[in-house]
């Protein structure tokens, strides 16, 4: 199967919104965020919900839940 990679957002200041919202997670949060973070990139697109769920009028763009 093949393998996804996660790329985060980054702003012209050179700042991640992401990483930082996620370093300011409890340990428990971090760890099911992490873990969510491994099936995607594990099953890619074919992942479905509890963890993804697409975006109503927005082809292949899903939200992580």
């Amino acid at each position: 199967m093949r393998s996804w990679e996660i790329e985060y957002y980054q702003t012209a200041a050179g700042s991640v919104p992401v990483a930082e919202f996620v370093d300011s997670l409890s340990p428990q949060a971090k760890a099911k965020y992490i873990r969510s973070l491994e099936l995607l990139e594990q099953h890619g697109l074919l992942l479905r919900e509890p963890w993804v769920k697409n975006i109503p009028n927005v082809p292949k763009l899903r939200e992580q839940r």
